[in-house]
């Protein structure tokens, strides 16, 4: 079950169990690649119109590329936790930007045409519940 979590970050237990188990056959290799060459282009001030989706119907055109914008130019990024199912992903990210705060966010990609796309980046981070032993 996955669920907006504000500013909560994810556990460290639990985000090693979620890159652990969440989809095979290196599908989020190429998740958080797109995730991270995605916030390059964005921390680097490039175009990154390329990585946008169609999601909910209709296509973005930046405003995900603008939230993370305010950081200020140069931000750095570390990808903490992602998980997949089927053509819908999230990553977990912590930005640290000019103010030297870490800032948690989450990105939510879409897989289209076999290429994953970024939908959205909220501040917060996504809490993933991978239930209790054995569930699993």
């Amino acid at each position: 079950m996955l669920a907006a979590a504000g500013a909560v970050a994810v556990a460290g237990a639990v985000a090693s169990v979620v890159v652990a188990t969440s989809t095979g056959g290196g599908g989020n290799r190429e998740l958080e690649k797109t995730t991270k060459e995605f916030l390059a282009a964005t921390a680097a001030g490039a175009s990154a119109d390329g990585y946008y989706g169609v999601c909910d119907g209709s296509p973005d055109t930046g405003a995900p590329r603008r939230l993370v914008e305010t950081e200020g130019p140069g931000f750095t990024f570390d990808l903490t936790s992602s998980t997949a199912t089927g053509d819908t992903a999230y990553v977990n990210l912590t930005v640290v930007g000019r103010d030297r705060s870490p800032t948690p966010y989450a990105v939510d990609l879409r897989r289209e045409g076999g290429i994953w796309r970024v939908c959205r980046v909220e501040t917060g981070n996504i809490q993933i519940d991978v239930g209790g032993p054995g569930s699993w």
